[in-house]
């Protein structure tokens, strides 16, 4: 999607979905700000925007079969 603020730069976000176990987490620190690992519902609380809600709640009905 195009970035308001920046004309003629376009943003692709990519998601994952993956099962973890206690594993540290590790991410490119020049490529993002942060990462954390959140539950199904820290991270439906934390977002903000429907479309990203509705791509988590896709993926955790795909994963509760």
């Amino acid at each position: 999607y195009p970035l308001p603020n920046k004309p003629g730069v376009m943003k692709q976000v990519t998601y994952f979905l993956a099962y973890y176990q206690n594993q540290e987490i590790r991410y490119q620190k020049e490529e993002l700000q942060a990462a954390c690992l959140l539950s199904y519902k820290e991270a439906m609380n934390l977002l903000t925007h429907t479309d990203t809600k509705r791509i988590l709640v896709a993926a955790n009905e795909f994963l509760e079969g």
